[in-house]
């Protein structure tokens, strides 16, 4: 029955139309073959053909046929997977259906309708020819935080010429997603900006994390707010000035899972203030939606990643941080430059003169402007100009443009005929027109956390004091006006110069302290001959009896000399009896020369209405604010210390304190020898450098110990010990090249005498019959002096003298040396001595009694200290109590001592 079956079922395979007919003569007919398979199989039969009747097939045509379902296959075993997606984001793959048949096919892709938000795909019809691919774009978009698998049916029919009466053939894909929520993060979470220029941009990083599945879309936002104008002078407080923010590369974008971005922030700040300002990031799963979504609420705001920024917005400013010159002390520039006030007017706000419009006049600039002086130096005439060197410090986060400008400099160009109104006779103009002071450079450009060095110039070419105003103005900052001031002195004149200027501030004192700290005032002779001076008692007197015969101020040196180009320190002792402050004129008269009018002031101040914390940073303040790191090399040494000043702080009396420097040798090919001179002027602290004395190699570096004991004076230190410095083997060099000329000029001196030796021994001979004479040498050796060359006699300069002293004698060394490139190893160099170089270490401290310190600092910081003389005992006031001691020297009239003595009890042992 099957076999019947089958054999019915594929009788109808292949059917042929006209299945009987006549053919003319020479002609033919057409025959239609129909192939109607049953199923997806291939089919092979025959056709006989029978011609005029007869019963036996004259002819055999083979037919062979091959049927096809309508199919596609798709990638992935059918399955539409989408990675993890954020939630509104939409997650596209590409997948491709193939027509492994000869057939082309029609398809229809039917999403159901639940899913139809969720899944997309395109095309969903079309027709897809035999043996063809086409590609499909999938889009899963998740609605929520879930898992998403639908079933999505393709109906498949024969497309074509095919006539077919099976119905359509329908395969299902598997579309498969999940939802995720944007996990990001941001670091750092704040940033604090101490100082940004105003007008200039800071750039900072930020951190987007994802720490999601899922490939999330960010947006940054921001919002500001100004929390203080900062102290700014004639600037309204408009809340629509609020910090430009620049996001870079872009200020949206798509974190990938697992990964993160970075993104820069660059911030300009509009005026000066502080302000507060929040970067957040908005995170969604499409980039569009982000761009109109509204801002969050400040209560949205706290769980999106948000970093705050505080910045302060400052105007562009400088700071002096280094000083140099050829011939003259650090510590003395930093003082007579009153570097101190003009680092003060540098940092202050910006005033409403401040930001004049420009362009202006000179003259109008100053007369708004308050001055600062500036004291350059003093020397003779016709001396080597005078050459400072200044270093500028930028230590902003952004450029700061500067610029000096002298008297008749005006920013608004002048016609060809322009005459400036100043006249002839004006002393400004006259030493603007014989240039006697000037600055290079003019203007430069200083980048973040560098430094510019300038130099002023002073020429000796006229006799007398000289000033002249100059403006340092700070692009978008500050103005400052510069008096620089100079002398010329007649060299046969006699004059002094007071380093801390001619109106000198102690340090305050307590109300009632009867052991004042000791304080000095910095006196150079700048003349070559010692002066002979005296203070003039009367002020001493008067200031005595107006506050009831009580010394109020005592001078300890009130008279004596001081040697040529050397330096001397006015000792005063300073007891307020009120809390105000004392000005005392005092006149200072030299022998043969000009008097000078001093003031010293002291303020007075009462220590119960002052608390502790007050008094504590008064103590530790106060002393010159001289940057310990140098910025500047030597200008004529390749030495170089690690430090310029070591501070001790507030210190107990007998207490022990250690320092390390070091000191560099940056030739590449001398050794220099060294030597401290440590010894301070008065009191009797102990200062030591170890090791005093040693050479150094070409790059070598030694260590210094500086140590410092506090004796029992009361003092307050602020000076400098010197390291003479001589380059070894540059003496070496010439001392060989002398030996060298002195052995050459005695072979020269012995083959002459040798020839007039001979000469005369002949005419003596011939007169005297051989008799030797003429006295010309003695015992052989050439007469004193003759011939031979004469070397200068140098000395070593004494250990407290000014480094001036030393310039005199090197001056004319150094400048050819710098004009000439010239080779100081040449022979015409060999007659010159190699004089010291001095570098200059300075010492401060403040040294107290140790109940004064314990009742300011605390027992636990006395005990903490470290004192030598006191080994036997814990701590000095476990067994002696040192109430009081008053030094000989003091010009009190009554000086005592009291101890406490407590006596140790001995323990009997009971045996």
């Amino acid at each position: 029955a099957l076999q019947e079956e089958r054999r019915r079922m594929l009788s109808g395979v292949f059917t042929c139309y006209p299945s009987s007919g006549i053919i003319p003569p020479n002609g033919s007919a057409l025959v239609l073959v129909k192939f109607s398979p049953p199923l997806r199989s291939q089919f092979l039969g025959a056709a006989h053909i029978a011609f005029n009747g007869s019963t036996v097939p004259s002819s055999n045509i083979v037919l062979k046929g091959e049927s096809f379902v309508p199919s596609v296959s798709l990638q992935s075993n059918s399955r539409l997977t989408f990675r993890p997606t954020t939630i509104g984001g939409t997650c596209t793959r590409e997948y491709v259906i193939t027509n492994r048949s000869r057939i082309a096919v029609d398809f229809e892709i039917n999403v159901p309708e639940e899913y139809a938000s969720v899944f997309h795909i395109s095309p969903t019809h079309g027709t897809l020819q035999g043996c063809r691919e086409l590609r499909l774009q999938a889009h899963f978009t998740p609605q929520a935080a879930a898992k998403y698998q639908a079933t999505i049916p393709v109906q498949l029919t024969s497309a074509g010429d095919f006539v077919t009466s099976a119905a359509p053939t329908t395969m299902n894909f598997v579309a498969m997603g999940a939802g995720e929520v944007g996990l990001l993060s941001m670091e750092p979470l704040s940033v604090t900006i101490p100082s940004v220029g105003v007008g200039s941009f800071v750039q900072r990083s930020l951190t987007i994390f994802n720490t999601g599945l899922s490939d999330t879309a960010f947006q940054l936002r921001c919002t500001s707010k100004r929390t203080s104008r900062g102290g700014e002078d004639g600037l309204n407080d408009d809340q629509h000035l609020m910090p430009e923010v620049q996001f870079g590369p872009s200020s949206s974008g798509v974190v990938r899972a697992r990964a993160h971005h970075n993104i820069s922030v660059r911030i300009k700040v509009p005026t000066r203030g502080v302000y507060v300002m929040s970067v957040y990031a908005l995170s969604h799963g499409s980039l569009e939606l982000l761009e109109t979504a509204p801002n969050p609420t400040q209560q949205e705001m706290r769980r999106l990643p948000i970093c705050t920024f505080t910045i302060t917005g400052e105007h562009p400013s400088l700071q002096i941080s280094d000083v140099r010159c050829t011939h003259q002390q650090k510590s003395q520039l930093w003082t007579q430059m009153n570097i101190r006030n003009l680092n003060l007017k540098l940092s202050e706000p910006v005033s409403e003169v401040d930001r004049r419009i420009r362009p202006m006049l000179f003259d109008d600039a100053i007369n708004e402007l308050s001055g600062v002086e500036c004291n350059l130096g003093t020397d003779i005439f016709h001396a080597a100009p005078l050459r400072v060197l200044v270093a500028l410090k930028n230590d902003g986060n952004s450029s700061v443009k500067f610029d000096f400008r002298l008297p008749l400099d005006n920013e608004i160009a002048k016609e060809p005929w322009h005459a400036d109104q100043r006249g002839l006779d004006d002393p400004i103009a006259a030493v603007v027109d014989k240039g006697l002071f000037d600055i290079q450079p003019r203007n430069g450009i200083i980048p973040p956390f560098s430094q510019a060095v300038v130099t002023m110039q002073y020429c000796h070419s006229e006799i007398g004091p000289h000033t002249l105003p100059a403006i340092l103005r700070v692009n978008d900052g500050k103005q400052v006006l510069i008096n620089m001031a100079a002398t010329t002195n007649d060299p046969a004149a006699k004059m002094l110069a007071f380093h801390h200027g001619m109106r000198h501030e102690l340090q305050p004192v307590a109300i009632g302290d009867l052991d004042p700290p000791l304080q000095y005032t910095e006196v150079q002779n700048l003349s070559s001959v010692p002066i002979d001076f005296v203070i003039d008692e009367q002020a001493f007197n008067d200031l005595k009896d107006a506050n009831y015969d009580f010394p109020i101020l005592q001078c300890l040196n009130q008279s004596g000399s001081i040697p040529p180009m050397s330096t001397l320190l006015l000792s005063w002792y300073f007891r307020p009896l009120e809390a105000k402050q004392y000005d005392v004129p005092l006149t200072v008269s030299i022998a043969g020369g000009d008097s000078y009018e001093l003031t010293i002031v002291g303020k007075g101040f009462h220590p119960k209405q002052m608390s502790k914390e007050a008094q504590v940073q008064l103590y530790s303040g106060g002393l010159s604010d001289i940057p310990a790191v140098p910025s500047l090399e030597h200008l004529t040494l390749p030495m170089r210390l690690s430090m310029d000043v070591v501070r001790y702080g507030t210190i107990p009396f007998h207490t022990l304190h250690r320092r390390h420097v070091q000191l560099s040798n940056t030739h590449p090919t001398d050794t220099f020898l060294f030597e401290w001179h440590s010894v301070l002027q008065h009191g009797d602290q102990v200062f030591e450098v170890e090791p005093p004395s040693g050479q150094l190699q070409p790059g070598e570096t030694i260590h210094f110990r500086v140590s410092l004991y506090a004796g029992s004076t009361s003092h307050i230190l602020d000076t400098a010990v010197h390291c003479h410095v001589i380059n070894e083997s540059l003496r070496q060099r010439r001392k060989a090249v002398t030996d060298r000329k002195e052995h050459a000029a005695t072979l020269n001196l012995n083959s002459k005498h040798q020839q007039m030796t001979d000469m005369m021994s002949a005419t003596s001979g011939s007169r005297n019959g051989g008799a030797s004479g003429g006295g010309v040498l003695t015992n052989g050796r050439a007469p004193r002096g003759a011939g031979r060359p004469r070397m200068p006699i140098t000395t070593v300069p004494p250990k407290y003298q000014s480094m001036k002293r030393l310039h005199r004698t090197v001056q004319a060394l150094e400048n050819a040396a710098i004009a000439e490139d010239v080779d100081e190893d040449a022979d015409e160099w060999a007659h010159v001595a190699v004089v010291p170089t001095v570098v200059e270490l300075i010492v401060q401290a403040r040294i107290m009694p140790i109940d004064a310190y314990t009742d300011l600092f605390g027992e636990e910081a006395a005990a903490s200290m470290f004192y030598p003389t006191l080994l036997g005992t814990k701590y000095p006031g476990d067994i002696l109590s040192l109430i009081h001691i008053s030094e000989p020297t003091r010009l009190l009239s009554i000086s005592y001592a009291v101890f406490c003595l407590k006596k140790k009890k001995k323990k009997k042992r009971i045996k």
